[in-house]
């Protein structure tokens, strides 16, 4: 599976909410857990190349760049073409459970709809 490097940080915040959850069974979430270490390391990549870009555009001691500085527009061209790059994290979609069993009786797992919709190409619903 290839995604974007910006798929990958937009999702960021949902992988660690999906983390979190407490209703998905431990057969699921173990693989999650090693799911969101990869996604987590890709994440760590990724703004260490962001920063490495901002600090090529700033002026000695500074460490941001704002909107109306000198070097901005090239800043944020290069960075948009960092995000628009194939990530190096190429595995399947983790499986999560589409229904999870409580109180005995089978029910749909729920999540957010923006959350599936950037989870979308990292997860399957089983």
């Amino acid at each position: 599976m290839k995604v974007t490097n910006g798929q990958v940080v937009i999702a960021k915040e949902a992988m660690q909410g999906l983390m979190n959850r407490k209703d998905i069974p431990a057969k699921y979430l173990v693989n999650i857990l090693r799911y969101a270490r990869k996604f987590s390391e890709e994440i760590s990549v990724i703004n260490e190349a962001r920063n490495a870009i901002i600090l090529k555009y700033t002026k000695e001691g500074e460490k941001e760049i704002t909107q109306g500085s000198e070097h901005y527009e090239e800043c944020y061209k290069e960075i948009a073409l960092l995000m628009a790059e194939d990530s190096s994290m190429d595995v399947e979609p983790v499986k999560i459970p589409g229904t999870i069993i409580k109180d005995g009786v089978e029910q749909d797992i729920y999540f957010e709809g923006q959350d599936l919709l950037v989870l979308d190409p990292f997860i399957e619903i089983v």
